[in-house]
């Protein structure tokens, strides 16, 4: 202590800061529990890819419950403290607004206001914004909601739009990106590869994250994992070549059994992107997993007397569509003694 005190008093300002390595931490609007949190409680697959400072382009393959939200605040904190990546020029993009919602709070509780400057849209949202309209609940059902997105990519290639800044694109669920979603990061990546800026010093860095296993979008809006293959060939490492492949394979949610019946009914799936991907689990509790099977369409009926008979604290219910959802719903709550929530 008294040899800082002394070294305070004595030395220039910059032999002070290089000798006691507090140059990033002097100039951070943040406290030094926030600061260590970046650093802190990460697995050695998410430190690879929190601390990558080279790779200009990666995609991480994260399968479930493997702290993918927890890595993209921490990669994108990481950036903007020991990278000196500034904050609004930060665009991220996902499917739902729940999850838009989900990675505010997170980047808040560890960056606090610096939060409030970075750019979270959905796809959708985003081409919202760049074409300057709204759209109320009954216009979106309407074409001209389906043709946003390629009527702003259209606008984009002929200059049409204004589009700020930006050299760190954040792709979530890339899983669920189909042919005009990923038209639009093509052209997003080209536009903001071209800018000039004062703060420009890299290469536009593209971090796409998704899990092969959940292509829930396939038939909804056409999406396809073979655009996590493009993503390959689009964004290539310009400085050896190739971009950067990550795995994050370490399940922190669920019990043994869960993890190992998960791995057994995606091995089943076909034109995986690592077919000897296995998702390993942390918690060391086996847990149990019970199948039940109905071959009738009244199957909504047994529900009820299934969920009322088990010893289990948490429950969850999977539908297919909303409608089944919603019946599931309805039947549950026919039971007043029952805790239901509708997700």
């Amino acid at each position: 202590a008294n040899l800082f005190s002394i070294d305070y008093f004595t030395l220039g300002f910059d032999e002070f800061v290089d000798k006691y390595k507090i140059r990033k931490k002097i100039k951070l609007p943040m406290s030094k529990q926030r600061y260590e949190r970046i650093f802190s409680d990460l697995t050695n697959d998410q430190k690879s890819v929190v601390f990558d400072d080279n790779s200009s382009s990666m995609l991480i393959l994260a399968g479930p419950g493997t702290g993918k939200t927890k890595v993209l605040v921490n990669k994108i904190a990481y950036m903007i403290v020991e990278c000196d990546y500034k904050p609004e020029h930060f665009l991220m993009l996902t499917f739902t607004r729940s999850a838009a919602h989900e990675f505010k709070q997170r980047l808040f509780d560890l960056l606090s206001d610096l939060a409030y400057d970075i750019d979270i849209y959905t796809f959708h949202g985003y081409a919202t914004e760049l074409a300057g309209i709204s759209f109320d609940n009954n216009q979106k059902s309407e074409n001209n909601f389906d043709q946003l997105i390629p009527e702003v990519t259209k606008k984009l290639k002929s200059d049409e739009l204004f589009l700020p800044f930006k050299n760190a694109v954040i792709l979530d669920e890339f899983q669920d990106v189909n042919d005009e979603s990923f038209r639009f990061i093509i052209e997003l990546y080209k536009q903001f590869s071209q800018m000039k800026n004062e703060d420009r010093y890299s290469d536009v860095r593209m971090i796409a994250v998704g899990d092969d296993d959940q292509c829930i979008m396939e038939m909804t809006n056409g999406a396809n994992i073979g655009f996590m293959r493009k993503f390959v060939e689009s964004f290539e490492d310009r400085e050896d070549g190739h971009r950067k492949w990550y795995k994050l394979s370490d399940n922190f949610r669920s019990k043994s059994k869960i993890v190992e019946c998960n791995n057994l009914f995606v091995s089943q799936i076909h034109d995986r992107l690592d077919p000897n991907k296995k998702i390993l689990p942390v918690k060391k509790q086996s847990g149990d997993v019970h199948l039940n099977y109905y071959r009738t369409p009244y199957f909504l009926t047994a529900l009820l007397p299934l969920v009322q008979s088990s010893n289990n604290i948490t429950i969850a219910l999977l539908a297919h569509e909303n409608e089944q959802v919603l019946d599931i719903y309805s039947i549950l709550k026919e039971d007043t003694s029952l805790d239901v929530s509708y997700l």
